[in-house]
C-alpha cells in the first residue's frame, strides 16, 4: 500500500475513486485538489453526516491532527473550549466508535493516564495537505517524489501500523505476549509508533519495517 492509497485505507467508500486504470497520484488529485474535485468540501460534509454535534467533533479532530502523540482529556478541554463532563465525553466516545481516533495509555505513564490520538488518514490528509494545497489541481503528482510526499509515507504507514497492531504482532509472532502499543519519543524528539511489555523498552516502527518485510 503506497502512502496515497493510505489516504482512503480506513473508507472503503473512497478508495474505489482511486482506481479506474489512472496512476494513484493523479487520481489523488483528481478527487481532492483543484477547481472541482471530486470530493469538494468533503471533510465538512463528513462529520455533519457522522456526528450529532459535528463542530465540537471537528475541534477536537483538528487539535489532535497538531500533535502526533495525541492529547490528554484535559488538554483537549483546554484547548478546544469544550468543557469537560458530557459534552466532551460524548464527543470522544462518538469519534473513538467511528474509527476517527483511539485511546491509549502512553508508554511509561500510569494507567490513568490516557491520550487520545487522530488515526483517520483522510482527516490527518485532508488538514495537512488539502487545506492548505487544495487549489493546486497537481499538488500531489507535482510532490511525488519531494519530502512533502515522503514526509507523508512515513505518517501513513505509522498509521496503518495502529490500525493493524494486532496483525503486525501476530506477522512478527508475539501476538502471545502482553504488550501495549504507544507513541514513543526517539533521537530528536521524533515520535513513532511501538510495542511495549511491561519489563522491557518499547520497540519502535524501525524494527517493526524488519519485520513486516519478512513477514
Amino acid at each position: 500500500m503506497s502512502g496515497c492509497e493510505a489516504i482512503f485505507e480506513v473508507n472503503m467508500f473512497f478508495y474505489p475513486l482511486s482506481l479506474n486504470g489512472i496512476q494513484t497520484d493523479f487520481s489523488i488529485d483528481r478527487i481532492l485538489f483543484g477547481a472541482k474535485p471530486r470530493l469538494k468540501d468533503e471533510f465538512n460534509r463528513l462529520f455533519a453526516a457522522i456526528f450529532s454535534k459535528p463542530e465540537d467533533s471537528k475541534k477536537v479532530v483538528r487539535l489532535l491532527a497538531s500533535r502526533h502523540a495525541g492529547f490528554t482529556r484535559d488538554e483537549i478541554s483546554k484547548a478546544t473550549g469544550i468543557a469537560l463532563g458530557g459534552g466532551l465525553s460524548n464527543t470522544l466516545a462518538a469519534l473513538v466508535e467511528s474509527d476517527f481516533i483511539i485511546r491509549y495509555t502512553p508508554y511509561g505513564k500510569p494507567k490513568n493516564v490516557e491520550c487520545y490520538k487522530l488515526t483517520d488518514n483522510f482527516c490527518l490528509f485532508w488538514l495537512k495537505y488539502v487545506e492548505a494545497n487544495g487549489k493546486d489541481a497537481a499538488f500531489v503528482s507535482d510532490n511525488a517524489t519531494s519530502s512533502i510526499m515522503q514526509a507523508w509515507r512515513g505518517v501513513a504507514f505509522e498509521e496503518v501500523c495502529w490500525q493493524h497492531s494486532m496483525e503486525i504482532k501476530q506477522a512478527l509472532q508475539i501476538a502471545g505476549i502482553k504488550s501495549s502499543s504507544s507513541a514513543w519519543s526517539v533521537k530528536g524528539g521524533v515520535e513513532v509508533f511501538a510495542f511495549a511489555t511491561p519489563n522491557s523498552p518499547p520497540h519502535h516502527d524501525n524494527h517493526l519495517r524488519g519485520g513486516l518485510r519478512q513477514a
